[in-house]
């Protein structure tokens, strides 16, 4: 059983916590303050306990769809999952938010605005492209 409301409540709380760090992360001294390094790691959090639970039982129960068009666009979006998710990891590995001292961060801001795009797009996609009729986004 995929768990609908689960997801769209995930999806809700990532494009929330995106939305207000890419407000702190505009300013530096937004992004040294402990609040934003907290909802940053919620943020990572969150978005690997989403992936997971997607790969468990959104593409899953797709899969058995008899739909070939559903299944093509899971093929797509289970094609794209590894790397996004190894792309979000690194981001998060490689933050400047971790640095101690000061440090130029306007790579870091520019590549934030690009991780969360992304995040945001899939999730628009997910809710756009997965028929509703399914019962799916």
């Amino acid at each position: 059983m995929i768990p609908i409301e689960k997801l769209k409540q995930q999806h809700h709380h990532i494009c929330q916590l995106a939305e207000v760090l890419m407000v702190l992360m505009e300013d530096e001294a937004g992004r040294q303050t402990d609040v934003t390094r907290e909802l940053f790691e919620r943020l990572a959090g969150m978005t690997k306990e989403h992936f997971e639970l997607e790969e468990r039982t959104l593409y899953a129960e797709l899969m058995n769809q008899s739909d070939k068009e559903i299944k093509n666009t899971t093929w797509r979006f289970l094609g794209g999952a590894p790397y996004l998710k190894k792309y979000f990891s690194d981001y998060v590995r490689d933050c400047c938010l971790w640095q101690e001292g000061e440090k130029d961060c306007d790579a870091f801001v520019q590549e934030t605005r690009e991780v969360f795009a992304l995040l945001k797009e899939r999730v628009e996609v997910l809710r756009d492209h997965i028929d509703p009729d399914c019962g799916v986004i």
